[in-house]
């Protein structure tokens, strides 16, 4: 039995994209169907490996993915960097296909480990690759509840981000996985990330997603944080400015920081420096790099994952990780302060 309807345009033509501007449909339409039909054609006719779908933000790549989980047999693994984009994506499949077209359901950090189910009846789950990857290794066998995953931001899939483990077991099971990006190439060294990509993720196939429409304004849409989460971030900040000024001190002044969050770039533009210190100074220079680093992932699962990720995480932090800045940080004040508010 094939893995997509036999007919798709049984499911396309019922789809009701409610709020879309009609002058976008009119022309958008067509070419997500034609990117959708592709995406099939490949996988029916055998093709080996993952698929990447790239393009700009405008496309719809989005939307060309929903396409094809729609018409997909099995049930569908769709999964974001953060529980917004959860959200938002969530809320984008039931504006296409209608509220009681087809069952879904959405799992991020903000439910309860114990409550989450991955084995339900839903056509679709959408989740947080943190949440999954999470259950997963405690749970393998939930994978097979699902015949199709989708990536979205897979440019995000090197390092140790959550998507690169699950991609081993993906490629284990020989489930198939569709992967959303803006871009993947580029510069010689962005070109060396996308070779990664490619191969943590077994992209076989590239489908660059180009629709010509004219040009609009970009409207913005800024996420308000709730009142425990602006105390958190007032708390987390003071608490990555504390261990900068920390470092900058011990260090003898042979760093400029002004402070607040830092880019990955930046913190292994220290870290390389550091390697080079003196050793009277060297190593507690590495544990507030380090200090610095579990804080600002620990700021981030709370804003990106929820509370119930971020309280998960500082358990584990002071269980699992018997490290000098793990120590320092399960012990400190502010820190517990954060844990309390978001209990």
């Amino acid at each position: 039995m094939n893995k997509f309807l036999d007919d798709p345009t049984i499911v396309w033509d019922k789809m009701i994209f409610t709020g879309f501007p009609s002058e976008d449909l009119a022309i958008k339409r067509p070419k997500w169907r034609e990117f959708a039909q592709e995406i099939i054609d490949y996988w029916e006719n055998n093709g080996e490996g993952n698929i990447a779908l790239v393009g700009d933000t405008s496309v719809g790549k989005t939307v060309i993915s929903l396409f094809v989980a729609g018409v997909f047999r099995g049930k569908t693994l769709f999964l974001t960097p953060s529980k917004y984009l959860t959200h938002q994506h969530f809320s984008l499949f039931s504006k296409m296909f209608g509220e009681e077209f087809m069952a879904k359901k959405e799992i991020t950090g903000e439910i309860i480990k114990k409550k989450r189910v991955w084995h339900g009846s839903e056509k679709i789950v959408f989740a947080t690759s943190h949440s999954f990857l999470s259950d997963l290794k405690s749970n393998p066998s939930i994978l097979s509840n699902f015949g199709l995953v989708v990536f979205d931001e897979f440019h995000r899939s090197v390092g140790d981000y959550p998507y690169v483990a699950i991609a081993e077991y993906l490629i284990k099971e020989n489930t198939p996985m569709l992967g959303l990006s803006p871009y993947l190439g580029g510069t010689k060294r962005k070109s060396a990330k996308a070779e990664a990509i490619k191969q943590n993720c077994n992209i076989k196939k590239i489908i660059i997603a180009e629709i010509k429409t004219a040009e609009k304004k970009e409207k913005i849409i800024t996420i308000s944080m709730d009142d425990n989460l602006k105390v958190i971030e007032g708390i987390f900040l003071k608490l990555l400015d504390n261990t900068l000024k920390e470092l900058v001190l011990i260090s003898k002044n042979q760093f400029d920081i002004a402070g607040g969050i830092l880019t990955r770039k930046e913190l292994s533009i220290i870290q390389a420096k550091i390697k080079v210190f003196p050793e009277e100074y060297r190593f507690d220079c590495f544990s507030l790099h380090a200090r610095y680093t579990k804080i600002l992932h620990a700021f981030r699962v709370c804003v990106t994952e929820g509370y119930h990720s971020f309280i998960a995480y500082a358990e584990k932090l002071g269980k699992e990780d018997s490290t000098k800045a793990a120590r320092y940080i399960s012990f400190n004040d502010n820190f517990r302060r954060c844990v309390n508010i978001a209990k």
